[in-house]
């Protein structure tokens, strides 16, 4: 192959890269760069489609990590729907976000109180974890839950099925599935074509 064709295909190749990149919604197109880079990790990372993304985990310290390296393509705004059985590993998985975010307090599960906030820094918002298991779409409506999700905070939800008529149209959904041994499986869909 000669130097003017392999500069072609190099070319081509990073055309159709572009190209990939570019017909992905917003979220994929901050996550997957990164979410593919994270040290000491033995998770997997599969694209399954251009608006949805597998990530696998093998123990609770991974799943902290891979939450802490999900956050770093969070903006303010973002609403994080996590749904899974009990035990899943949604609230681990809001303790890596939250690290990941700055935040140096100790992240619980909501569940009695039904929301915890953290403060992001001056101009920054609130990081607010909601845990919706104990209540129903209305409880949540005339609490006034529903203001935190603005465009000044990053909110997560558990539970974000008591609410499905209200959800917000732009938010990232979270599906995670337990395994064998600790594993956990993400499923991430995004429901937004901001850039």
């Amino acid at each position: 192959m000669t130097k003017k064709q392999r500069s072609k295909k190099k070319n081509s190749t990073n055309t159709s890269n572009e190209a990939r990149t570019a017909s992905r919604p917003w979220f994929l197109k901050r996550a997957i760069p990164e979410i593919r880079l994270i040290s000491g990790l033995k998770a997997g990372v599969f694209e399954a489609s251009r608006d949805k993304l597998a990530i696998f985990t093998g123990s609770a310290g991974e799943t902290m990590k891979m939450g802490a390296r999900f956050a770093k393509k969070l903006k303010k705004g973002d609403v994080v729907c996590l749904a899974g059985e009990l035990g899943a590993g949604k609230t681990t998985f809001t303790k890596g976000l939250a690290k990941g975010l700055g935040i140096n307090k100790m992240i619980t599960s909501p569940t009695f109180v039904i929301m915890r906030e953290y403060p992001l820094g001056p101009g920054r918002g609130k990081f607010c974890h909601i845990d919706l298991y104990r209540i129903s779409e209305n409880d949540f409506l005339t609490s006034g839950l529903d203001q935190y999700m603005n465009e000044n905070n990053i909110c997560v939800v558990e539970w974000p099925e008591k609410i499905n008529g209200i959800l917000p149209k732009n938010r990232i959904d979270i599906r995670v599935f337990t395994g064998k041994d600790n594993s956990r499986k993400f499923e991430v869909i995004t429901h937004d074509s901001r850039d």
